[in-house]
């Protein structure tokens, strides 16, 4: 009597190996976890997610945040200038990295005529000054044109 060779399929055999694989990372990570304390203040998170995430949501600020995002998020996917992604993540950037608040503490008050005549000699402060103009600008010129389709 022959005996019927078992032949596994060696794509089974993998995703046991990776699910095995995945298992064992996820008791490495719950055991760091446990280690800090926040396995239980995840635990607790998760058992009270559907009251935490009300409660939120019910706060009036969290829902004007998220319709100002929603806002901003429209108004650059509607944009008609190439690239308009691209350009409000590096400004974002540029705003966020210039208000460390050290060096703004740090900023030469301007009292006068003299004074903002010598911080236009900086170039950057010219070049600035000159990219917010030209924003203020094209701003002033798109609301207009918003308006006026109302």
């Amino acid at each position: 009597m022959a005996v019927a060779s078992r032949e596994e399929d060696p794509r089974k055999t993998f995703m046991e190996l990776e699910k095995k694989k995945a298992l064992e990372q996820l008791a490495e990570i719950a055991a760091k976890l446990r280690e800090n304390g926040l396995l239980d203040l995840l635990a607790i998170i998760a058992d009270r997610y559907d009251e935490i995430l009300l409660r939120r949501l019910d706060d009036k600020r969290i829902g004007n945040t998220l319709n100002l995002v929603n806002a901003v998020l429209d108004g650059i996917g509607s944009a008609a200038t190439p690239g308009a992604e691209n350009l409000a993540r590096n400004l974002t950037a540029c705003i966020i990295d210039s208000a460390d608040p050290q060096k703004l503490l740090e900023a030469k008050p301007i009292r006068g005529v003299i004074s903002l005549l010598e911080a236009l000699n900086d170039p950057h402060v010219s070049k600035g000054l000159g990219v917010l103009i030209e924003y203020a600008r094209r701003l002033g010129q798109c609301m207009e044109e918003k308006l006026k389709t109302r």
